[in-house]
C-alpha cells in the first residue's frame, strides 16, 4: 500500500533519521515486529504517541548511514520530508530536510497529501486509544 511515497534521491543524506521523534502507526509498529524486532528495542512512548527510539543521536536503525529497516521502514519515513503543520493546518516540507527544494511537486500531489493527512488522523486516533486504555486500567 505505502511504497515510496516520496521519492528521496539524496542516498548519502540521513538528515531525518537524526533526533528523529518520528511517531509509528500500529502497522508500522507489527510490520517492523514481523521481521523480529521487539518494540521494547524500537519503541517508545511520547505522550501515548509510540515514536522511533533514539541511540546515540538518530534513530535506532541507522547503521552507517543507512536505514537497516528501509524497506519495512515506518509510513512516516517513507513521506518524509512532507510534515502536517498543526500551526497552519496543512502539509508543508519540513524546514530541517536541507534538500527540501527538490520535493516542492510533492505540496500538490493529491494522493500524497491524502496519505498524509490519513496518516496523522490514524496518529491521533491510534494515541486517544490507547490514552483512554491507560486510563481504564
Amino acid at each position: 500500500m505505502h511504497q515510496d511515497l516520496v521519492s528521496c534521491n539524496f542516498k548519502s543524506c540521513f538528515q531525518c533519521c537524526l533526533e528523529t521523534r518520528m511517531p509509528l502507526l500500529e502497522e508500522d509498529i507489527q510490520r517492523i515486529e514481523s521481521a523480529g524486532f521487539s518494540i521494547e528495542l524500537f519503541g517508545e512512548n511520547d505522550n501515548g504517541f509510540i515514536v522511533l527510539k533514539n541511540k546515540d543521536g538518530s534513530c535506532v536503525f541507522l547503521e552507517n548511514g543507512k536505514c537497516k529497516i528501509y524497506p519495512l521502514r515506518p509510513v512516516g519515513c517513507k513521506l518524509y520530508p512532507l510534515v502536517y503543520d498543526i500551526d497552519q493546518n496543512r502539509v508543508i516540507i519540513d524546514n530541517e530536510c536541507p534538500n527540501k527544494g527538490a520535493f516542492e511537486e510533492y505540496l500538490t500531489n493529491d494522493g500524497i497529501i491524502e496519505t498524509l493527512i490519513e496518516t496523522v488522523d490514524k496518529l491521533i486516533f491510534e494515541r486517544n486509544a490507547r490514552i483512554l486504555e491507560n486510563q481504564t486500567t
